[in-house]
């Protein structure tokens, strides 16, 4: 996605399923990792400085 006021643009990317697998914004990249019942299951996310964290979802 563009914009023409100079906002940063954004881009995604699905899996085969339909999934978001990648997120990526000029506050950096969140990455996407699911379940076998489709339900997110990690989230890891590494701004644009480069440091990286990793969330864990649904224990």
């Amino acid at each position: 996605m563009s914009y023409s006021d100079g906002t940063p643009g954004v881009s995604y990317s699905y899996d085969r399923q339909g999934h978001r697998n990648t997120i990526t914004d000029a506050a950096g990249t969140r990455n996407f990792q699911y379940n076998l019942d489709h339900t997110i299951a990690r989230l890891g996310r590494r701004n644009a400085g480069g440091f990286f964290s990793i969330y864990i979802l649904g224990i």
